[in-house]
C-alpha cells in the first residue's frame, strides 16, 4: 500500500513539475479551458447523433414513430414547429436522418478548426520550451562544453521538441478520452444499466493486460532512448575522424564501428516493436472475446424480452466506441511513456545545466578605467585535484600591451578564460579597476573584449558571414573586403567563386590554418572593443605573411589595452610588460629590455628563437 501511495504521490509531482515547466512556455489557462470546452463540445455532438440513433432504430424496426407522440420532447417541439405533428413516417425517418447528419458535420467541422488552433498553440509551446533549453545553453560555462558531446546536444534539442509536442498531445488525448468516457457512460446507463455494468466487467482484464505491457514497455523506451542519444555521437565522430580514416586506411574500421552501433540501435528498437506487436493482437484477441460475450449475452436479454432490440442495437454501437475508447487509453498511455521517459532526462540535463552556469554579477562593465588586477589567483579545473594556476599576481594597465608566454600547459589559456568568465574564480582574485570581477555581469565584460582564439572558430556560412560574426554594428561588404586585403587575404578572394558571398564549410576545412587565423584577426579588426585579447593569434602563418599583416595589426590596436598570449615571441615586441608562465606560476615579469639582461626563462625562449631587439 505503501508503494501504491508512493507511486501516486510521485507521478502527481511529475504532472506538477510538467505543468509548471509548460505554464512558464506558454501553456495558458485560455488554451487549457479552450481545451475542455472543445472536448466537451464535440463529445456532446457525438452523444447527440447516438442519442438520436436509438429513436430512428426503433421507429425503423416497427416501421412507425407512434411512440414519439406520448414523449415530452416530442410535445415541446411540436409547440414550436406545429407542422411536424403532420409528418408520416419516411418525413420523420429523414428529419431524424439529417440531424443526425447535422450533428456529425458539425462535430467534424469543430474537430477540424479546434484542432488547428490547438497544434498551432502546441507548436509555440513547444518553440518556446526548445528556446528556453537553448538560452541555458547559451548561460553555460565552458566547463559544460569541456564534458558535453556537440552532435548528442544537437540531438537533444530534436527530440525535446518532439517529446513537448507529443506530451501536449497526449494530454489532450487524455481530456478527449475522458470526457467521451463519461458522456457514453451516462448514455449508456440511460440505455441499460445491467448491460454498463456489464460491459465495465467485460473490459476490466483487457485494462489490467495493457498495463502489464507497457510496464514491461518503459524499460526498453529507456534503454531506446539511451541508444537514441549515443547514436549521433557515434556517427559525428566517424565523421570528424574522416582525414585520419583515409590515411590509416581505416575505412574497413569504421566500417565496423558504425555497424556495431547500429545493431546496437537497431536491437534496442526491435526490443520495443517486439512488445508493441504483442500488444496489439493481444487486444484484438480481448476486443473479439469481449464482443462475442457481449452479443451472445445481449441475444440473451432479447430473447426473454428484458430488453427491446431498438436499444439493444445502439448500445451494441455505444459499446463498440467503449471499446475504441480503452484502445485509445492503451495508445495514450504508450505516447506518454516514451514522451516522459526522454522529457524526464530532459529534466535532468537542465538541472545539470544551473549547475554549470558561471554565476553573473549586476554591475555593468562600462569600460576600463585603470587595471586590471590579478591578485594571489588559483585555479584548478572542476572535477580536476591539481591547480593549473598557483598565486599568481599582476596587473595589465590600460592602453598598455602585456604579453603572457610560456610552454604549452603553463596556464596561459586559462587566465583568459577566466577574464572571459567562462570559467568562475574564486571571490576577490580578479580586479577591474578595483572591482571584483564577480560582481560585474558576464555580457557587459565580453562586450568590452574582443577574444581572438588559437584554434578559430569557421561555421558553415558565406566568407562574409563569418567575418562579420560578433562585430557590435552594421558592416559593409566593402569594408570586410578592405580589411582581408590588409591581412594578405585578396589572393583567396580572387579564387572564390563568389568572392565574399562564397559559403565556407563546417571548420573552415577548406581553408588552410593561415587564412582560418586571418579571418579570425579580421573579426577583432571589425569590432570596437576596447581590450583585445589575442591567444596565438598568429600561430599558423608563416614569417612573411606574420609580418605583412603586422601593420594592420599594429595600427588595430593602437591607444587599446591589449593582452596578448604567444609562443612566437615575434608578436610580443611592442609589449610594454610581459609575463612568463611555467607550470601555472609566474617566474618572471618585466619589460622586454629588462628580462633579457636577467639572463633567465625569457632569455631561453628569445634566443631559441633568435630574435633581435
Amino acid at each position: 500500500m505503501k508503494n501504491f501511495l508512493f507511486k501516486i504521490k510521485k507521478n502527481l509531482d511529475n504532472g506538477k513539475k510538467y505543468y509548471f515547466f509548460l505554464k512558464q512556455n506558454g501553456l495558458s489557462t485560455k488554451l487549457i479551458r479552450f481545451t475542455f470546452i472543445f472536448r466537451m463540445l464535440t463529445s456532446f455532438l457525438a452523444i447527440v447523433g447516438i442519442g438520436l440513433l436509438l429513436p430512428l432504430a426503433k421507429g425503423i424496426i416497427s416501421q412507425n414513430f407512434d411512440f414519439l407522440l406520448s414523449s415530452s420532447i416530442y410535445e415541446n417541439i411540436s409547440n414550436y414547429l406545429p407542422f411536424i405533428s403532420s409528418f408520416d413516417y419516411l418525413q420523420i425517418f429523414f428529419l431524424f436522418s439529417f440531424f443526425i447528419f447535422l450533428a456529425t458535420t458539425t462535430k467534424n467541422l469543430i474537430l477540424y478548426y479546434g484542432g488547428i488552433y490547438l497544434t498551432a498553440e502546441r507548436l509555440k509551446i513547444a518553440s518556446n520550451t526548445n528556446r528556453f533549453v537553448f538560452d541555458n545553453y547559451l548561460e553555460l560555462g565552458k566547463p559544460f562544453y569541456d564534458k558535453s558531446e556537440g552532435s548528442s546536444e544537437s540531438f537533444f534539442f530534436m527530440r525535446f521538441s518532439i517529446q513537448i509536442r507529443n506530451l501536449l498531445n497526449s494530454f489532450d488525448t487524455v481530456i478527449d478520452i475522458s470526457i467521451k468516457f463519461i458522456s457514453l457512460s451516462l448514455l449508456m446507463i440511460l440505455i441499460s444499466e445491467q448491460l454498463y455494468f456489464f460491459s465495465i466487467i467485460l473490459l476490466f482484464p483487457f485494462i489490467l493486460i495493457n498495463k502489464i505491457l507497457i510496464r514491461s514497455l518503459r524499460k526498453s523506451i529507456d534503454k531506446d532512448a539511451k541508444s537514441e542519444l549515443g547514436f549521433p555521437v557515434s556517427v559525428n565522430n566517424c565523421f570528424l575522424r574522416l582525414p585520419l580514416t583515409f590515411v590509416h586506411n581505416q575505412e574497413k574500421y569504421e566500417s565496423n564501428e558504425f555497424m556495431a552501433c547500429c545493431k546496437d540501435f537497431e536491437k534496442n528498437k526491435l526490443a520495443i516493436d517486439r512488445k508493441l506487436s504483442m500488444i496489439k493482437p493481444i487486444n484484438e484477441f480481448f476486443i473479439f472475446f469481449a464482443m462475442l460475450i457481449f452479443s451472445l449475452y445481449l441475444g440473451y436479454l432479447s430473447y426473454i424480452n428484458s430488453i427491446d432490440i431498438a436499444k439493444g442495437l445502439v448500445f451494441f454501437y455505444a459499446f463498440k466506441q467503449f471499446i475504441g475508447i480503452a484502445e485509445s487509453l492503451t495508445n495514450v498511455h504508450i505516447g506518454i511513456t516514451r514522451s516522459t521517459v526522454q522529457i524526464k532526462k530532459s529534466f535532468k540535463v537542465i538541472e545539470k545545466f544551473r549547475k554549470k552556469i558561471v554565476p553573473s554579477g549586476t554591475i555593468k562593465f562600462e569600460g576600463l578605467n585603470n587595471e586590471i588586477f590579478f591578485k594571489n589567483l588559483s585555479f584548478k579545473y572542476p572535477g580536476k585535484k591539481e591547480n593549473v594556476l598557483n598565486n599568481i599576481k599582476f596587473r595589465i594597465k590600460k592602453g598598455e600591451i602585456t604579453s603572457i608566454i610560456g610552454r604549452s600547459g603553463s596556464g596561459k589559456s586559462t587566465l583568459a578564460s577566466l577574464l572571459l568568465r567562462l570559467y568562475d574564480c574564486k571571490k576577490n582574485k580578479i580586479f577591474i579597476d578595483n572591482i571584483d570581477i564577480r560582481e560585474y555581469s558576464n555580457h557587459s565584460i565580453r562586450d568590452h573584449i574582443f577574444f581572438v582564439h588559437q584554434d578559430p572558430i569557421i561555421f558553415n556560412d558565406s566568407l562574409y558571414k563569418n567575418v562579420i560574426y560578433g562585430a557590435n554594428k552594421d558592416v559593409s561588404k566593402e569594408k570586410v573586403i578592405e580589411i582581408l586585403t590588409k591581412l594578405k587575404l585578396g589572393p583567396l578572394l580572387r579564387g572564390l567563386e563568389k568572392g565574399i558571398d562564397t559559403e565556407i564549410t563546417s571548420m573552415g576545412v577548406n581553408l588552410s590554418g593561415g587564412e582560418k587565423q586571418r579571418i579570425s584577426l579580421a573579426r577583432a579588426l571589425l569590432n570596437n572593443a576596447e581590450i583585445v585579447l589575442f591567444d596565438e593569434p598568429t600561430s599558423a602563418l608563416d614569417a612573411l605573411t606574420e609580418y605583412e599583416i603586422k601593420s594592420a595589426v599594429d595600427e588595430f590596436t593602437k591607444n587599446k589595452t591589449v593582452i596578448i598570449i604567444a609562443h612566437r615571441l615575434y608578436t610580443i615586441k611592442g609589449s610594454n610588460k610581459v609575463v612568463v608562465m611555467e607550470e601555472g606560476r609566474i617566474v618572471e615579469k618585466g619589460q622586454i629590455k629588462k628580462l633579457l639582461k636577467q639572463n633567465k626563462q625569457f632569455k631561453k625562449y628569445w634566443d631559441s628563437q633568435r630574435l633581435d631587439l
